[in-house]
């Protein structure tokens, strides 16, 4: 069996790069599952459903004469970084600032306990 991974807190894990044909996911699927030993399937947890790349499973499955199963639907966020780059950007700062106020505070604490 091949699983998706992802890492870190991601809920959810799409496939990137040059996958917008049916053919490139299925010469993905083909290759993966030609190197590995016992092949029983693939499993993808939490795609998400606005991905364009669901039904292209789907294709790429028929394709190699797999069979394709959906066990559940979920809403998933998604944020387009071209049309939104100024609120992400936004969004980022304020949050590495805070993350760098919350991490200097015992640092500067110390400071203050040491002199």
């Amino acid at each position: 069996m091949i699983y998706s991974l992802s890492t870190g807190d991601y809920n959810y894990i799409d496939f990137i790069g040059e996958v917008g044909r049916t053919e490139v996911l299925a010469a993905m699927f083909d290759t993966a599952r030609k190197n590995t030993r016992d092949f029983l399937g693939f499993k993808f947890y939490q795609l998400p459903c606005c991905s364009p790349n669901g039904p292209r499973i789907e294709q790429a499955a028929a394709l190699l004469e797999l069979d394709c199963y959906t066990q559940n639907d979920e809403s998933s966020v998604a944020v387009d970084l071209r049309s939104q780059a100024g609120a992400v950007r936004t969004a980022v700062r304020r949050s590495m600032l805070k993350r760098e106020v919350i991490l200097s505070q015992p640092r500067a604490a110390a400071r203050r306990a040491t002199q």
